[in-house]
């Protein structure tokens, strides 16, 4: 009898044994709106006969989690890691309920577990600045910024920019009209951003902040502009009767022209003849007209040759426009009210 019950009590427990269990290894006990945190998990393991492991995020309101597919990490033996980037967005918010299932090859699911739900306190912020960018960061700095001329009327800059615990892709300055993210990429716990900003030709400084959660603070930028070159290609991307270094630069080459021609004159010496046309034929080179394309009623016009770069202007009826560069499947262009950027083709 006793080994009946024994038995019994043996294949129960056998039975009723979990082979899941969820913990948290890191969970902040607050955080600000719009501030990334970063959820640790893990699970450990008792069985080895599973394919892959689901995370599944239930219940939420008014938050974000940016990276809900990340994959599990093997640490030791049946220990498993995982890490999530939580962002909650307003007063009113939920956070999920956390699922881990393990599934064999056929996608059955074998065991899973529900942890229990985190308990955050909202800390407030209250951000005067009126250049505030919107982004909270435990840490944000500037790595390298460039400025060209874009046309008549613009400059463009590209901010490179690094932020940890930051929901940067909040980016965004008030003072400026067109603007974009143009790549984000992961270094270890920063993120790296290169930012696209389109300012008036006669802006000097760049000005923003961002609220520091570490410090509990607003801290501020300030970068003064500087053009790297004018101009970007050789035959002009700006329209020549309004560009005051197309003027010079072609004055510069007359002069050498007419030098090497008095030289020429002087010294008798071939050398100078040759260099005489070569200056000649460059001068005649500047002012080749570009080739022409026509744009149909509806064409939208991109800032850059990117995929999801913005649209600028959408053309109201058909023109001509003059071929500056041709980029993969973009064409840039100048239009007839000398505004340039790219079409699709």
């Amino acid at each position: 009898m006793y080994k009946k019950l024994l038995l019994i009590f043996i294949l129960f427990g056998s039975l009723s044994a979990k082979e899941l269990y969820l913990y948290y290894i890191d969970k902040p006990k607050e955080a600000y709106i719009n501030e990334s945190f970063v959820v640790k998990l893990k699970a450990t393991i008792i069985t080895e006969n599973f394919k892959n492991i689901k995370t599944q995020f239930e219940a939420r309101k008014n938050m974000q989690i940016t990276n809900e597919n990340s994959i599990w990490i093997k640490k030791e033996e049946n220990q498993y890691e995982n890490s999530f980037n939580f962002i909650i967005k307003s007063h009113d918010f939920i956070l999920p309920n956390i699922t881990v299932l393990i599934q064999d090859n056929y996608g059955e699911t074998i065991a899973m577990e529900t942890i229990e739900k985190l308990d955050i306190k909202l800390k407030e912020i209250d951000i005067q600045d009126a250049n505030f960018c919107g982004v909270t960061a435990r840490h944000m700095e500037i790595l390298d910024y460039a400025t060209k001329q874009f046309d008549n009327k613009r400059l463009h800059t590209v901010l490179k920019l690094s932020a940890s615990n930051a929901n940067i892709k909040s980016f965004h300055l008030k003072k400026f009209k067109t603007q974009e993210i143009k790549h984000i990429k992961k270094d270890g716990e920063n993120t790296i951003m290169y930012y696209d900003l389109f300012t008036p030709r006669d802006t000097k400084f760049i000005e923003f902040s961002y609220f520091n959660s570490l410090e509990k603070k607003i801290k501020k930028f300030k970068i003064k502009l500087k053009l790297q070159e004018e101009l970007v290609s050789t035959q002009t991307d700006l329209n020549p009767q309004n560009s005051k270094y197309f003027f010079y630069r072609n004055i510069a080459i007359f002069i050498f022209f007419l030098i090497s021609l008095l030289f020429y004159f002087l010294y008798k010496n071939r050398l100078f003849i040759v260099l005489s046309v070569a200056l000649l034929l460059l001068l005649a080179f500047m002012f080749i007209p570009n080739e022409k394309i026509v744009i149909y009623k509806n064409e939208k016009i991109y800032i850059q040759p990117l995929k999801h770069s913005t649209i600028f202007k959408v053309i109201k009826t058909k023109q001509e426009a003059k071929i500056l560069k041709r980029q993969n499947n973009f064409i840039k262009v100048m239009l007839k009210d000398d505004k340039i950027g790219w079409i699709k083709r």
